[in-house]
Protein backbone atom coordinates (compact mmCIF):
# COMPACT_ATOMS: atom_id res chain seq x y z
CA UNK A 1 0.00 0.00 0.00
CA UNK A 2 2.59 2.29 1.00
CA UNK A 3 4.49 1.93 -2.61
CA UNK A 4 1.00 2.73 -4.26
CA UNK A 5 0.81 6.15 -2.07
CA UNK A 6 4.49 6.77 -3.01
CA UNK A 7 3.63 6.38 -6.49
CA UNK A 8 0.73 8.26 -6.47
CA UNK A 9 2.58 11.32 -5.06
CA UNK A 10 4.77 10.76 -7.81
CA UNK A 11 2.09 11.33 -10.54
CA UNK A 12 0.47 14.18 -8.91
CA UNK A 13 3.98 16.08 -8.32
CA UNK A 14 4.31 15.28 -12.44
CA UNK A 15 1.55 16.69 -13.18
CA UNK A 16 2.14 19.32 -10.67
CA UNK A 17 5.16 20.45 -13.02
CA UNK A 18 3.74 19.38 -16.06
CA UNK A 19 0.96 22.50 -15.42
CA UNK A 20 3.88 24.92 -14.46
CA UNK A 21 5.89 24.24 -17.68
CA UNK A 22 2.64 24.15 -20.11
CA UNK A 23 -0.36 26.10 -18.25
CA UNK A 24 -1.91 26.36 -21.60
CA UNK A 25 -2.10 22.75 -22.17
CA UNK A 26 -3.42 21.90 -18.58
CA UNK A 27 -6.04 24.10 -19.26
CA UNK A 28 -6.98 22.29 -22.04
CA UNK A 29 -6.92 19.45 -19.80
CA UNK A 30 -9.07 20.47 -17.60
CA UNK A 31 -11.67 21.47 -20.16
CA UNK A 32 -11.85 18.24 -21.36
CA UNK A 33 -11.99 16.83 -18.02
CA UNK A 34 -14.47 18.95 -17.22
CA UNK A 35 -16.33 18.18 -20.49
CA UNK A 36 -16.18 14.15 -20.32
CA UNK A 37 -17.56 14.65 -16.41
CA UNK A 38 -20.55 16.60 -16.96
CA UNK A 39 -23.62 15.00 -16.14
CA UNK A 40 -24.92 12.79 -18.70
CA UNK A 41 -25.85 9.54 -19.18
CA UNK A 42 -23.39 7.77 -17.05
CA UNK A 43 -22.60 8.72 -13.76
CA UNK A 44 -19.28 10.55 -12.41
CA UNK A 45 -18.26 7.04 -10.56
CA UNK A 46 -18.83 5.26 -13.76
CA UNK A 47 -17.29 7.43 -16.04
CA UNK A 48 -14.14 7.70 -13.67
CA UNK A 49 -14.45 3.57 -13.38
CA UNK A 50 -14.55 3.55 -17.84
CA UNK A 51 -11.35 6.01 -17.14
CA UNK A 52 -9.67 3.36 -15.01
CA UNK A 53 -10.76 0.23 -17.31
CA UNK A 54 -8.93 2.05 -20.43
CA UNK A 55 -5.61 3.42 -18.33
CA UNK A 56 -5.31 -0.27 -17.94
CA UNK A 57 -6.46 -1.28 -21.64
CA UNK A 58 -3.53 1.80 -22.57
CA UNK A 59 -1.16 0.09 -20.01
CA UNK A 60 -0.39 3.85 -18.56
CA UNK A 61 0.46 2.96 -14.72
CA UNK A 62 0.50 7.00 -13.73
CA UNK A 63 -3.14 7.08 -15.60
CA UNK A 64 -3.96 4.04 -13.92
CA UNK A 65 -2.98 5.37 -10.32
CA UNK A 66 -4.58 8.99 -10.92
CA UNK A 67 -8.17 7.50 -12.05
CA UNK A 68 -8.06 4.55 -8.84
CA UNK A 69 -7.73 7.42 -7.09
CA UNK A 70 -10.39 9.68 -8.07
CA UNK A 71 -12.83 6.67 -8.60
CA UNK A 72 -11.73 5.88 -4.43
CA UNK A 73 -13.05 9.49 -3.58
CA UNK A 74 -16.71 8.46 -4.82
CA UNK A 75 -18.68 6.03 -2.59
CA UNK A 76 -20.68 3.85 -5.88
CA UNK A 77 -17.17 3.91 -7.50
CA UNK A 78 -15.40 2.43 -3.85
CA UNK A 79 -18.24 0.14 -3.11
CA UNK A 80 -17.53 -1.40 -6.80
CA UNK A 81 -13.88 -1.71 -6.34
CA UNK A 82 -14.23 -3.32 -3.32
CA UNK A 83 -16.44 -5.95 -4.48
CA UNK A 84 -14.44 -6.42 -7.44
CA UNK A 85 -11.14 -7.20 -5.42
CA UNK A 86 -12.94 -9.28 -2.76
CA UNK A 87 -14.27 -11.66 -6.11
CA UNK A 88 -10.10 -11.43 -7.14
CA UNK A 89 -9.30 -12.25 -3.47
CA UNK A 90 -11.27 -15.39 -3.16
CA UNK A 91 -10.52 -16.52 -7.14
CA UNK A 92 -6.59 -16.27 -5.89
CA UNK A 93 -7.48 -18.44 -3.65
CA UNK A 94 -9.64 -20.65 -4.90
CA UNK A 95 -6.63 -21.46 -8.01
CA UNK A 96 -4.14 -21.78 -5.52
Amino acid sequence: MADSKQALTAVKSRLGAFAKASPGVMKGVAEINRAATAPGQFDAAQKELMAVAISVAKGCEDCILYHLDAASGMAPARRLLSRRSRSRSRWAAVRR
